[in-house]
Parts: C-alpha cells; structure tokens; sequence
C-alpha cells in the first residue's frame, strides 16, 4: 500500500505513483471523489426539475372543460375589451399546433392565454370551413390517418378534445390513383395494397416486395424519384408507389423518400373524417383554454412581436389604423418560421403553392355516383411533370389547346361526413374539392392588392387557369358537367391571404432532403434564442394534422419543462389497458 506519511520525500512519492499500485490508488480515489461530486450536480439538478415540473400537472390526467364545443363561436371578433387580465402567454395564430399547445398548457396550469388568428371570421386555421351558396367546403382537412384504430395520436387527440370529437370512416378504398385512364384503389392496410400491386403488376413482383421493404427503413439522403426509379421503369406503378406526395407539397425529385414512408404508415389502416366537419376540430380543442381564462380572437392581426432587447414582452395587434400592445411573458408563434423571423431561415426554398377550385353540384351523392375516395389524378408522362409544369409562362398553359395540368387531388367533402344529411339545406346538394399545383410568381404581382379588389385581368386568369383543372375532373367524371351550380377559385395569392404563408404555400416550410439534414433540425426546434420566445407549428415537425398536433406536444414539452411526451405515453398505454381489461370481462 502507498505510504503517505508525514515527511515522506516528493521524490519517493513519485517514485511510488510510477509503480502500478500507487497509479491504481491515487486514480481509484480521484476516481470516486470525481463521480460523488457529479452524483451530487446531478441529483441537485435533477431536484430542480422536479420542483420545476411539479408547478405543472400532468395535461392527460383529469378534464377540466365544463364548456361546449362552440359555445362562444358567435364572440370571437377581436375586442380589446374582452382581454383576460394578465394573460401568460399568447399565441400568434389558431392553427392546430397552437390550439393543441395551449390546450395542454391550460390543462397544466396556465392561465388566461391568449389566442390571435389574423383570418377575419374563422379560428382553426386549415381546420376551418366555409359556407356558400347553400355549399360547404373544407380549405384544408380532406382526410386524417390513424384515428380509425388505436394509435398514440388518437389518444392525443381524444383527451385533449375530451371525446367530444369523433370520427367516420372513410371506407375502403379511401384513395384512388388515376393514371392512364384507369382507376387504381389504395386499400386499406398496407398488405392489402401490396397484394393489389403484385396483381397487377406480376412482371414487378421483386421490385414491389423491395420497395415494401424500405417503407421501415430511414432513408433522408435519397429522393423519392432517384429512389422509384431505381427499382422499376413502368411509369404507371412509379406513380402509384409515390402517388400522394402532394399530401406534403414537395415534388418527387426533392423530397426524401422517408417523407413519403411516413405518409404511406401514417395512411396504413385508411383514412378518417371529423364528424360534424373539419371545424369540429378547433371547437373541441377551444373549450379548456377557455375554461382556464383563455380567450380565442379572430380578425386579430400581429404586426409585431414586441421586444426590449432581452427578452419578449407582447405582441401589438393592428385594427386598421388603430394598434394594441397586449403583454405577456410568453409568446409562442404558430404564424411559420418566415413570418417569425427572417435570420433564423434554414438554406431551403418555400414550399410548394397550390390553385383550389371548389365546386357545388345540385344533385346528391348518389345521384352523381360519388363517394368518400380521395383520387389523385396523375395526367403527366414521368415524376418530373409537375416541376416542368411549374416552370412554364401561364399565358402559355392557358392559352394551349392541350391541357397540361399534370396532378388534380379531387374530394368529394359532401360525401364524408353522413352528419350533413341532417340538414335539409345540404342533403340534396353535393360539393367538391380539387386541388393543383401552381407556381406563385404566376400570381405575385396581385399580391398588393386587397380581395376582391385584384382587377378583371386577375380575374381572368385565375378563371382561365381554373377551368384547366375542372376540365381534368370532367375527363374522369364527364357526367359532373351538367350539374355544376358553383365555382369559387383561390390562387396562390389568396392562399397568402387566409393562411399567412409569404409565398402561397400551403405547406410552409419545404419538405426537400435539405430541410431534413441535422444542421436544419437543430434550427427548427421550439425554443429560440430570444427569451420568452417560442415557435410552434408545421415548420417545427412536418406538415398536416396530426404533424402539426405533435409540433403542439413538442411547444408545450419546451414551455413547460415538462416531459408531455411522456405523460402522453403513460396515458396511452393505461387507456390501452382499461380497454383491453374492459374486452376481458
């Protein structure tokens, strides 16, 4: 054993430190003195939290809503007025991530937040409908995965919505594919589609199974075009193994293909519907941050996040000429990352715009033979149709004799929701949705302009280039032409309008490989350098419904300091076995 007696020379320590033993000896000690001051960091740090997180419940643990879903949708006009006293947070944009954010937080303990959507009549953001003509139409929810059977999803969505939301089945098949003038169907359950695929494609059947293969794998670096192409050259089933990339607005060639495994999982057991429609959403999602104080304004836009050069104060909302600052400590932004602030842009181009054309028939479902099927119409020769598509002048697409609309996404919403035929003033009548590709710079130069104030030349392309698509709808349905009593178009520009998004895009941020590298990830989280700042939103996970509720989790997780992730696990997993002990007995 190392002496270490009084008066012993350094030398002969030294000596001793050099044998085995001594090395041994002095690093061991070392050793444990290092790992019981790091044990006490940690345990002190780890105190911290849990009294940190103890200031918060856990949001899926009780329901505190005693108010009706829509109960006060008729006071939600702006009015300074009726601002809760010292509101803890405020949001900036009612769309699905911000509603599901604050519905947790309210659940948790917050108080009095804050909610300010720019649209002037409708909360919700995509979520919401609008009604015309004796028509209603859905701007943005045409079907959700996962909500027909058990997934962690529909767990998040029913406690937060406390079951007030439910859900009808669109049925199977719940997509078709159009291509070379034929119809495909996208079963329900990814098997069954397989199966679908190698019989009618029996000369591809290794590539198929190849490709199933791969829908597991975490392919980021590999396109979804580069990656269908590879493995067969039939140019129709290229089509079908990537037939809804439009589901996230990003075209095959630059997409990676992981995204389009997560749309085909996220589809896997079919689609569903909010029963009551799409607005539904929002109203069952409102009801406990009003319980807890909050209060949820339209017609309320942001003109800036207000800032003293440390940390956020509030947001100034803008009435025409008139401003209000509204304080808070908090501000959680779910306006997208460009809205938010220029600086913090990852190296990636705006997404993809789109033309939506809605469309009222005067005669019921099952008079025109419609039903709940999503379609997606491919007309173009190869993957690359729509980026050359997007690359033509307009006057050039609107004044050709061959129409060269390459993708339509036709719905039919009258058709999914049984609810409607309730109402008399719907049950006899039908709607339609169509939804394809445009280019923004076709529109930008309206962009200054005010609706309904844009001029006849606007007008007229808009209707022009419209008609391009209808005539692709009446090419799969010729029997629809006779029945057409509305059309309303919306151009990119209009999209700028009612969803805020800088170009037109529908999807914000670009779903390309780059946006997916890690360096962009890292730039595209919750928390953000500035104190009392937070984002939320699509731009923070990925697009669509259930993307955007998940981004609502994350937000909440990073305000919080709360692991909501976990919580949402636990729950899922006891619901799952009540039910499962339920079935039992």
């Amino acid at each position: 054993m190392l002496e270490t007696r009084p008066g012993l020379a350094v030398s002969t320590v030294i000596k001793k430190l050099n044998t085995f033993e001594g090395f041994c000896f002095y690093n061991i000690y070392l050793s444990i003195k290092i790992a019981i001051a790091l044990s006490s960091l940690f345990l002190f740090v780890q105190i911290a939290r849990w009294r940190k997180q103890a200031q918060y419940k856990n949001p899926f643990e009780s329901k505190i809503s005693r108010k009706k879903p829509g109960e006060n949708k008729k006071k939600r006009r702006f009015d300074p007025n009726e601002l809760p006293p010292y509101p803890e947070a405020i949001f900036i944009g009612s769309g699905t991530s911000s509603l599901m954010c604050a519905n947790i937080m309210s659940r948790s303990g917050y108080k009095n937040i804050v909610i300010l959507e720019s649209h002037d009549t409708e909360v919700g953001g995509s979520t919401h409908v609008f009604n015309e003509s004796g028509f209603e139409f859905d701007v943005g929810i045409h079907y959700i995965g996962e909500m027909t059977k058990r997934s962690l999803a529909k767990s998040l969505v029913d406690t937060l919505t406390e079951n007030n939301l439910e859900w009808e089945d669109m049925g199977d098949p719940f997509d078709c594919v159009y291509t070379s003038k034929e119809l495909h169907p996208v079963h329900v359950g990814l098997q069954n589609w397989k199966e679908y695929l190698l019989k009618k494609f029996p000369k591809e059947t290794y590539l198929i199974l190849e490709l199933f293969g791969l829908w597991n794998d975490k392919i980021y670096r590999t396109s979804v075009k580069d990656l269908v192409e590879s493995l067969t050259q039939d140019k129709d089933l290229q089509k079908l193994m990537c037939y809804s990339w439009a589901d996230y607005g990003t075209p095959p060639n630059l997409a990676p293909w992981a995204m389009q495994a997560l749309i085909f999982k996220h589809f896997g057991e079919g689609g569903a519907y909010p029963v009551g429609g799409s607005s539904r959403i929002a109203e069952c999602l409102i009801p406990p941050i009003e319980e807890a104080g909050g209060k949820v304004f339209c017609n309320a836009p942001v003109s800036e996040i207000l800032y003293n050069g440390s940390k956020v104060m509030g947001v100034r909302v803008m009435r025409g000429s008139s401003s209000y600052d509204i304080k808070a400590p908090l501000v959680v932004s779910g306006a997208g990352i460009r809205n938010t602030f220029n600086y913090l842009l990852p190296p990636t181009d705006p997404g993809m715009s789109m033309m939506s054309i809605f469309l009222g028939f005067d005669k019921a479902q099952e008079e025109l033979q419609i039903n709940k099927s999503n379609i997606w119409a491919h007309f173009g020769e190869s993957l690359n149709s729509v980026t050359e598509f997007l690359g033509l002048r307009v006057e050039d697409i609107v004044n050709s004799k061959e129409n060269q609309v390459p993708l339509l996404f036709i719905s039919f919403p009258s058709t999914k929701d049984s609810s409607r035929l309730e109402n008399e003033d719907l049950k006899y009548k039908s709607s339609c949705t169509l939804i394809g590709p445009a280019n923004w710079e076709w529109f930008s130069k309206w962009d200054k302009y005010e609706v309904k104030k844009r001029g006849d030349e606007y007008n007229t392309l808009k209707s022009q280039l419209g008609q391009k698509y209808i005539d692709r709808l009446l090419e799969i349905f010729p029997s629809l032409q006779h029945h057409i009593s509305y059309v309303r178009m919306g151009s990119p520009v209009t999209n700028k309008t009612y969803l805020g998004s800088p170009f037109g895009e529908i999807y914000g941020l670009d779903h390309t490989i780059e946006r997916f590298h890690p360096n962009n990830i890292a730039k595209l989280r919750p928390k953000t350098d500035i104190p009392g700042l937070y984002l939320t939103g699509q731009d923070v996970l990925t697009c669509g419904f259930v993307g955007a509720a998940f981004s609502g989790v994350l937000t909440a997780n990073s305000v919080l300091d709360r692991n909501i992730m976990n919580d949402l696990l636990r729950h899922h997993q006891r619901s799952a076995r009540e039910k499962d002990a339920k079935k039992d007995k």
